[in-house]
């Protein structure tokens, strides 16, 4: 808690919270009103980590609308106690993602996409000359299903500070239903809560990747795989989740391995459909009207194609011209 609560520390957490919300466009006027007397209020953070003296957290919710479904999504507002979460999350972070297995991802510094797919391609290699099968899976309703008195219980198995677990208590317990989406420090807990369910499944000799609650399971064997779902379903059952009903289990012939926006086959490697549906959205809305917004969300995508097999070709048939054009065409429409 010492690290975590040092002035040094919990200015870096304000600078990170900052950063987040001016990428969003989020800089509210509680933000705005914490720097105005920034001294004075990192001073008070300070104070109420070591403590434990926390103020009570408020959350506003609103619905996302993503790939046809309703998502709630609470979130907590404050910049203070965003910057708290920064903070907990600098230093407690990389020692947590030390116990994890290598392959969970979702919320972890230097595991994006870029990272998973090389991962990926390099345990779909090691079954060369072997039958692949893959089991896919998804947890129903995750987030707001977590036990919060079972994710504070497994908090203790590897956190001994009392001081850190009073905040994180405090955290918790401060969200009626499960875990916030919303909250910064979500995603670490919910990776921890797992972690118990990612061992598992290495020990029966499987290859495991997961992004949050989306699991995905490599075997030669495909009655290990059968075996194994019925062990997560237990293993979840203890916590109060459930696996959702649209699993996939087939060979990586049949359509190959679906994970962090790719899809790797054996030799080859090709965007996700909804990604690939998405690039051809932002093209289209970037051929119609140049601009610096429309060329931001067009250039996002050049990463995306770099990484699949003939992502060269792809690119050259949505788009149609270089990336550098594309920004050339977008600076000139600015000026005009």
């Amino acid at each position: 808690m010492e690290r975590i609560a040092s002035v040094g520390n919990i200015e870096k957490a304000v600078g990170e919270a900052l950063r987040k919300r001016r990428k969003h466009n989020a800089l509210t006027r509680d933000a705005v009103l914490f720097l105005k007397d920034r001294v004075r209020n990192v001073a008070l953070i300070r104070e109420s980590l070591l403590s434990g003296n926390m103020p009570e957290m408020k959350y506003k919710s609103f619905i996302r609308h993503e790939h046809g479904k309703k998502r709630r999504i609470d979130w907590n507002p404050s910049f203070r106690d965003n910057v708290v979460q920064h903070a907990i999350v600098r230093v407690l972070g990389p020692l947590l993602v030390a116990k994890m297995i290598p392959d969970t991802y979702s919320g972890i510094k230097g595991r994006g996409p870029s990272y998973g797919l090389v991962r990926l391609r390099r345990h779909v290699r090691k079954f060369d000359g072997r039958p692949l099968y893959i089991l896919k899976i998804d947890i129903r309703q995750f987030y707001a299903s977590v036990d919060t008195r079972m994710l504070k219980a497994t908090v203790r198995r590897f956190i001994k500070d009392k001081a850190l677990l009073r905040v994180l208590d405090h955290i918790i317990d401060s969200h009626p239903n499960g875990l916030p989406i919303g909250n910064y420090i979500s995603q670490m807990l919910a990776n921890l809560y797992l972690t118990g369910l990612d061992r598992m499944l290495e020990a029966r000799g499987l290859v495991v990747m997961r992004y949050c609650d989306d699991i995905v399971m490599m075997s030669d064997d495909k009655n290990a795989l059968w075996g194994a779902l019925l062990a997560i379903k237990s293993f979840l059952a203890c916590s109060g989740l459930s696996v959702k009903p649209d699993l996939q289990m087939h060979p990586v012939e049949c359509d190959g391995v679906d994970f962090m926006g790719f899809v790797v086959e054996r030799r080859s490697v090709r965007l996700r459909k909804r990604i690939e549906r998405s690039f051809r959205s932002a093209s289209l809305k970037f051929s119609r009207n140049p601009s610096v917004k429309s060329y931001a969300s067009l250039a996002a995508y050049n990463g995306w194609t770099q990484a699949v097999s003939r992502g060269g070709l792809l690119w050259k048939r949505v788009v149609g011209r270089p990336l550098k054009q594309c920004l050339g065409l977008a600076r000139e429409a600015e000026c005009a």
